[in-house]
Order: C-alpha cells, then structure tokens, then sequence
C-alpha cells in the first residue's frame, strides 16, 4: 500500500480512538505509518542507495512485478518483532498500542497482496524467510533481470537499473 494510504489510516485511527482510549490512540496511529520504516532499510540494504526518489521508483517495481516470484521481508512486519514488542510490553506499556497499530497495519498489507494474488510475497518469520529464499527473486536485481519483468512506464528505469547493480532483459519485438 502507498504511503499515504498508510498516513490515511494512522490519522483516521487515531481520530477514532482517541474518544475511546485516550492517548494511547497517538502511539497506535503512529505505529501505523512508521512500521513501514523497514521498507526503507530492505531498500538501503537491496540497493545501498540512498536516493529517496529511487525507493519510490524500487517499490513500484516490485509492486508491479510480484509475478517474478519475488519474496520481500520487512523485518518490522515479522512475528519475532511482533512478540518482542509483546514480551518487552509489561516494562513499557507503550508497546501494547504501537503492537496494535502495527497488526492493524500488517492486516491491510494483507488484505491488499490478497487483493493483488500475491498473499506470500513476503515473509512472515525471518525463518520463513531464510527457508523460502531459494528459488526466488529476492532482491531488485533478481526481479529486474526475471524474464517476464515489467518495467514499462517508470520513469528512469534503465538508469536505476545500472544505479541498483541490475541487467534488465532485452526488450523483445
């Protein structure tokens, strides 16, 4: 889902809870934007780029290319986050809030690569993810250089490509 799909979300959730639970609700929204922060570190990491244009641009294209068999792993979108949060609540009872806000975002990630035919294109568990791994795409230079890739109408692409370490297929026909 976009950012701002995200954003939407935060501050109508907060909107909402506020008159219920109080302050609580403004951790809960938060966590609803900021778990995506681990987008940015699977960018950094994939590409070392720093460019926050190309995260944009990296993010359509694996959006646009779940088809190549691509497996992400958001690491804030993980069930070991999820329960070290849980375990680390009774000591800072912020957590139990920021935990909702972030399950209530990971359900509508869900529910949108449901939307998109891709429930399992990202990883679960980290260990899910280390079992998984092979045999898929899963960095932008394994999607980019998959035969069936589409990259068609982004913007730049073949100069993110050489940016990101990738090839992209010769263009057929």
């Amino acid at each position: 889902m976009s950012p701002s799909v995200h954003v939407v979300q935060g501050a109508v959730s907060t909107a909402v809870l506020y008159p219920l639970i109080g302050t609580p609700a403004i951790p809960f929204g938060l966590s609803v934007i900021l778990i995506d922060l681990d987008h940015l570190i699977e960018y950094l990491w994939d590409t070392r780029d720093w460019s926050l244009r190309g995260f944009f641009v990296y993010y359509r294209v694996l959006v646009r290319n779940l088809h190549t068999g691509f497996l992400g792993l958001g690491i804030f979108h993980t069930i070991e986050f999820y329960l070290l949060m849980l375990l680390l609540a009774p000591w800072q009872p912020l957590l139990y809030p920021v935990l909702a806000g972030c399950l209530f975002h990971h359900a509508f990630d869900m529910v949108n690569l449901v939307r998109l035919g891709h429930p399992f294109c990202k990883a679960l568990t980290i260990t899910d993810y280390l079992l998984r791994r092979k045999g898929h795409a899963v960095s932008i230079r394994d999607v980019l250089s998959h035969p069936a890739v589409t990259v068609d109408g982004i913007e730049g692409i073949r100069t993110w490509a050489v940016r990101w370490g990738a090839v992209l297929p010769e263009r057929r026909g």
